[in-house]
């Protein structure tokens, strides 16, 4: 079985960015509108060729404006920036603070632990506590990935004490999973 490559994952990510995936939609986009069955009509009527060498004709035009109108588009998304994706596509920005993002960085961080990946999971926790050292869940997990991974006992107790001191409401979920680790460690 191959090995997975962290370079070929680097290079689907560059292939499937947002700035190529807008610049192929408003391709696709303007080709479909630029492409009038009326300009066969037109150009028949004026000149004498066949309909089939129209045709041809007709869907090279519309191939090489349809890239001109994309092109534009695209710079027009990337010169305006987040508005004119708004105006245009219908997406909205999002506005992302620290407490979302650490959010988004426990799930990682649970799915490494889960599979037995502690070092990836330490690693992940060490970013996050990092980024906000007094972030509860950041310190639990890394005072279970210590404990269940490393069997660190020291450490583990240290962030536990950090956490309820973090977290001093002993009727919180996190407060009484942090006392339950405390006391498991000290029998």
């Amino acid at each position: 079985m191959k090995k997975y490559n962290i370079k070929t994952r680097k290079r689907f990510i560059n292939i499937d960015s947002i700035t190529r995936s807008l610049y192929l939609r408003s391709l696709v986009q303007s080709f479909c509108f630029l492409f009038i069955p009326c300009i066969l009509v037109i150009v028949s009527v004026c000149t004498g060729l066949s309909y089939g060498q129209i045709f041809v004709l007709s869907i090279v035009f519309n191939l090489i404006a349809s890239a001109i109108v994309s092109l534009i588009v695209l710079f027009i998304l990337n010169g305006l920036g987040g508005g004119s994706v708004n105006i245009l596509y219908g997406m909205k920005r999002t506005s992302w603070d620290l407490r979302d993002q650490l959010a988004g960085y426990l799930s990682i961080i649970r799915c490494h632990k889960m599979n037995k990946r502690f070092d990836q999971a330490l690693r992940a926790v060490n970013v996050m506590l990092f980024k906000n050292p007094d972030f509860p869940e950041a310190l639990l997990l890394k005072s279970q990935i210590l404990h269940e991974g490393f069997g660190n006992l020291g450490a583990t107790k240290g962030y536990l004490k950090k956490l309820m001191e973090v977290e001093p409401d002993k009727s919180s979920a996190i407060n009484r999973w942090a006392s339950c680790l405390f006391n498991e460690i000290n029998k």
